[in-house]
């Protein structure tokens, strides 16, 4: 299910109940790039502050819609001064995606995370003084520090084999090489369906939530401990375990079930609730829907909601 609301984020956040979201993935206008042409548009501020300023008002209304135990992801790239702004002199990088996670710090938000998205296919730079720029940041950020994290959902491919030839698993770490994407449509910044991914999976329960509270499940694991470099003093007890004093140790799980984490009575289940406030041509939907997650979409210009309204109606239909 998905729902789109075309109004600025601050008006359109205003219809949605609060504490009812349980993730938001999102990548706002950068600063000084673009005029999308909408009344209240952000981007467009006279100095850096300014744009902080209003990317953390939005972020203020967004804290009463998400959860207790949710978390917001934040995509934004820097920008160079096309002009002074006290000690930012022309042709200085400005810091905005730093600038913005510490302001959200003060405003009482939790940095969990600066992921960095490593492009392989950049844009070629024309600059003859600098490197090409070929990374944005990504920043997790929580509303507190007890939040839901699924870390089984997004692992990866580690360096060790298994007999039958397969990679064994590790935990997602916070470098993403995923290329640039195209979009056939009209919107110009469209982030690529691979980055947003991992969010959905490790921000949002597979299972769903409790139908009465919202509360997520949470995965029942079997773990199974072993050696994959054993150091040379190292001893195999009696349950074949090596000494884990020594050697390199790594931790297998597998799910084995789902658990509640709430005292509801009620066994009714629902999918877990996702939002942009920036949804543009709605690439976060997608992903939100691909596997099985409600989607919540705001954004203030027409073009961009009617775009995302037939991507999201197509994938109704595949999902």
């Amino acid at each position: 299910m998905y729902k789109l609301i075309c109004d600025d984020a601050i008006s359109g956040l205003l219809s949605l109940e609060d504490r009812s979201v349980h993730s938001v993935i999102t990548s706002p206008p950068y600063y000084n790039l673009r005029d999308y042409n909408f009344p209240k548009q952000i981007g467009l501020e006279e100095t850096p502050e300014q744009y902080i300023e209003s990317l953390v008002s939005i972020f203020d209304s967004v804290r009463r819609v998400l959860r207790k135990d949710g978390t917001i992801w934040v995509n934004l790239g820097d920008t160079y001064a096309s002009k002074s702004y006290g000690s930012i002199k022309t042709g200085d990088l400005i810091g905005i995606p730093w600038m913005f996670a510490f302001a959200m710090r003060e405003s009482g938000w939790f940095i969990r995370s600066d992921v960095i998205w490593a492009k392989p296919n950049p844009l070629p730079g024309g600059a003859l003084n600098k490197p090409t720029s070929s990374h944005e940041y990504f920043f997790l950020l929580s509303k507190s520090n007890d939040y839901y994290y699924d870390r089984e959902a997004t692992k990866e491919d580690a360096t060790e084999k298994n007999t039958d030839g397969t990679y064994k698993k590790r935990l997602k770490r916070d470098v993403w090489s995923v290329p640039v994407a195209s979009f056939k449509g009209s919107h110009f910044a469209v982030f690529p369906q691979k980055l947003i991914e991992p969010c959905v999976l490790a921000s949002t329960s597979e299972k769903g939530c409790c139908q009465d509270c919202g509360n997520p499940y949470i995965r029942k694991l079997e773990k199974h401990r072993y050696a994959t470099r054993p150091g040379k003093n190292n001893k195999t007890d009696h349950t074949g375990f090596v000494n884990r004093d020594s050697g390199r140790h790594l931790t297998e799980s597998k799910t084995i079930g789902w658990e509640k984490s709430c005292l509801c009575e009620t066994e009714a289940i629902k999918p877990c609730v996702i939002l942009d406030p920036f949804c543009g041509s709605g690439t976060t939907g997608v992903g939100s829907m691909k596997y099985g997650r409600d989607f919540i979409g705001v954004d203030g210009k027409k073009e961009y909601i009617a775009i995302a309204e037939k991507r999201l109606t197509e994938c109704k239909s595949i999902f």
